[in-house]
């Protein structure tokens, strides 16, 4: 039988290509919320500069209202609070500073200016907003004179202001006195809110709060955006002279995801198009790698079914190893089926040429008996009869020859204890000794007495008067049968050989000796079954036979069998 071809290309398995398929599927909209929730905080951290960038603005413009607000048109040096924190941002500026020998005030008036940039670092996905801003309440001890007069001086520019930037803005004194508003919390004390008390420390903050409802129906289409739900809060200290004189707070709420990407609608749907697009391209990928190589599997099939023995092939690229699988094992039974049919028909032709001669041999006798048998002398008749009954024994014996090898190759006998070797082999050979086919020498090892060998009892005598009548047939004259024990090997195994004194075998005949109906002893009235019936029933038992020439003249047959028993 040919060899199944070597299949190239990918053969993954298919439960792989589902699990990457769903994966693919699952990843593609996790990958889109994914995105989102990134959009959605940069959002977030856009709101951040953005009331950062107010705060600075707004600080200024009080700190220049306060300077005109005090007397003298100047800030007392111990106005204010100390600062307490040191801020990464303001401690760089003063090494820029310092390598300048100048302070940054000096050096924004020479034109060299150290920047204060601060940039955004809130996240939704690692910070954690707080609950909503505390209320609050007036105090009883007014805002310093100062800083309420800088604070009423800013406050319509604030208002006029957050028309435009939307943000809710507080301006405080050193001790957290609102002094200026876009709300309604003026002379209120903003210290206990966290983010104010460390802005008055000096600290630049940036938080999420929890979203006040502000008795508003939040819309159903809302919840899909966390931002909707919170808002920013920049807390930005107001210093003059490294001293803290006041601070700043802005709040707004982020921009809508909805709202944000509203704009871009037609590219969302181009988008949306474009994954539906990927996601049926996958599953057509999908089905189309699994049903076409079945489909090649099945039309090779159907044309080896109609007779075409050059349609099976190992598919070139099955795309899956199952399929792979499948179409390997179909060439395979294809090509073993062919080759049964092959061995089929020449069995049928040589048991039809087999049967042909004495067929012909009884039916000629027959004729001559039916037409002149009671005018033939009667030795002539008897001998007309002995020829029938000649040619029937010859027709008796090819069926049985025929039915022991069907039964040798259909069977895989259960072989229960086995055999010892040491008295299977004697009575084998008593009983060819009985039927005339002596003289046999047998030497049997002493540790192959008791040794049980995998082979039926009836198989074993069958396999050994079988290769001892093949000698008798073939002008052998003299038997040595030897038995011994390979404990060497693994597994270990039973041995037994036999030599005679045969004309041997030629070397072009070695690779046919074990052919049904092979024989060069057919005008000994050989079959050519005996050694093939042999090898199927050695080859049952899971052993194996060699047969080569011996010097100067002689076969040896050596044939391995396994053992049942622990050496």
């Amino acid at each position: 039988m040919a060899a199944v071809r070597r299949m190239r290309g990918p053969r993954l398995p298919i439960g792989a290509i589902i699990v990457l398929v769903h994966g693919l599927v699952l990843g593609l909209p996790i990958g889109g919320i994914w995105a989102l929730r990134l959009y959605e905080s940069e959002l977030v951290r856009q709101t951040e500069a953005e009331l950062t960038a107010q705060a600075a603005f707004v600080a200024a413009v009080y700190r220049d209202a306060l300077h005109r607000s005090s007397p003298g048109g100047r800030i007392a040096a111990d106005y204010g609070r100390p600062i307490r924190v040191n801020d990464p941002v303001r401690t760089a500026a003063r090494r820029e500073a310092a390598r300048r020998r100048t302070s940054p005030t000096t050096a924004a008036a020479l034109g060299a200016p150290i920047w204060l940039a601060r940039p955004p670092g809130l996240d939704l996905n690692r910070d954690r907003p707080l609950p909503p801003a505390p209320d609050t309440a007036p105090t009883p001890e007014p805002a310093e004179p100062a800083a309420g007069r800088a604070g009423r001086a800013i406050t319509p520019i604030l208002r006029e202001a957050q028309r435009t930037t939307l943000a809710g803005i507080r301006v405080t004194d050193p001790v957290g006195v609102v002094v200026a508003t876009t709300r309604t919390q003026l002379g209120h004390a903003l210290s206990g809110w966290p983010e104010v008390a460390r802005a008055l420390d000096g600290e630049y903050v940036a938080l999420l709060r929890v979203r006040e409802p502000e008795g508003v129906t939040r819309p159903p289409l809302e919840s899909i955006s966390r931002a909707a739900q919170l808002r920013v809060f920049v807390a930005h200290p107001i210093l003059d002279r490294d001293r803290v004189v006041g601070a700043v707070v802005l709040s707004r709420t982020p921009t809508d995801l909805l709202g944000a990407l509203y704009p871009q609608q037609d590219l969302l749907v181009m988008f949306g198009l474009g994954l539906m697009a990927i996601m049926l391209g996958v599953a057509l990928v999908t089905s189309l790698a699994i049903t076409l190589p079945l489909r090649a599997v099945a039309r090779q099939a159907r044309r080896a079914a109609l007779g075409e023995r050059s349609a099976i092939r190992s598919l070139r690229w099955p795309m899956t190893r199952e399929v792979g699988d499948v179409s390997d094992s179909v060439e395979t039974l294809t090509r073993s089926l062919w080759s049964r049919e092959r061995v089929v028909r020449d069995f049928a032709r040589r048991i039809s040429h087999e049967l042909k001669t004495p067929i012909a041999n009884v039916k000629g006798a027959a004729e001559l008996l039916t037409d002149h048998g009671t005018t033939m002398p009667l030795g002539e008749r008897d001998r007309f009869v002995g020829h029938i009954a000649h040619n029937a024994e010859k027709m008796e014996r090819l069926v049985h020859r025929l039915l022991a090898l069907a039964r040798a190759e259909a069977d895989a006998p259960a072989l229960g204890a086995g055999v010892v070797l040491g008295p299977a082999v004697r009575a084998a050979v008593e009983s060819a000794v009985a039927r005339g086919e002596g003289p046999i020498t047998l030497t049997i090892a002493p540790a192959a007495e008791t040794a049980r060998a995998a082979v039926r009892p009836d198989a074993f005598e069958t396999i050994l008067t079988g290769l001892v009548e093949n000698v008798r047939q073939h002008g052998g004259t003299r038997v040595s049968i030897a038995v011994s024990i390979c404990a060497r090997r693994a597994p270990a195994a039973a041995t037994v050989t036999i030599d005679d004194d045969g004309p041997g075998i030629a070397p072009a005949e070695v690779e046919r000796v074990f052919d049904p109906f092979f024989t060069t002893a057919a005008d000994r009235g050989a079959t050519g079954l005996g050694l093939t019936i042999v090898k199927a029933l050695v080859d049952a038992a899971g052993g194996t036979i060699t047969l080569a020439p011996l010097l100067p003249r002689g076969t040896r047959a050596e044939i391995r069998l396994p053992r049942l028993d622990k050496p």
